[in-house]
């Protein structure tokens, strides 16, 4: 785990981080956050528009990270 932080910050699929939460939540039992909830004013002009990403607390035990991990694939794979 590197040092220094908690959390994943990871593009959403198509842009959308409000889809790409409830997906995680329905198809994998994952919960994480829009990124919009962590920006004050959020720049939405340009690739770090917090609408496209989603934040990921990394704070289990490693196994359960990589239950989580298989699950996040198993689930985008899907589509």
């Amino acid at each position: 785990m590197p040092g220094g932080a908690f959390y994943l910050w990871a593009p959403a699929p198509a842009g959308d981080s409000w889809a790409f939460a409830d997906m995680l939540a329905r198809r994998a039992g994952l919960i994480v956050s829009p990124g919009e909830f962590y920006c004050e004013q959020p720049d939405r002009s340009g690739p770090h528009d917090p609408r496209h990403f989603v934040r990921m607390a990394a704070v289990q035990p490693l196994k359960r990270l990589e239950l989580a991990k298989t699950r996040l694939l198993a689930a985008v794979r899907r589509g």
